[in-house]
């Protein structure tokens, strides 16, 4: 059994489109995983604005209604 000659040029074609579309995959993550974590970090610090707010709003409701006993 003879084996067929290798066309270099060919492989060397298909493998380079090969890393360019992993290097496309990989960019695309990371793009994605950027935009993920800012989104996260806003979506963090909303919800701790919101939660001091409301923390701020019933310490001094507390305040108005705690009976001072003098």
């Amino acid at each position: 059994m003879t084996k067929k000659p290798i066309d270099l040029d060919a492989h060397n074609k298909q493998l380079n489109q090969h890393q360019q579309r992993t290097k496309q995959v990989a960019e695309t993550y990371r793009q994605k995983s950027k935009e993920l974590e800012h989104r996260l970090e806003s979506s963090a610090r909303s919800h701790e604005e919101v939660f001091s707010r409301e923390i701020a709003e019933l310490k001094q409701a507390n305040k108005r209604n705690v009976p001072r006993n003098k």
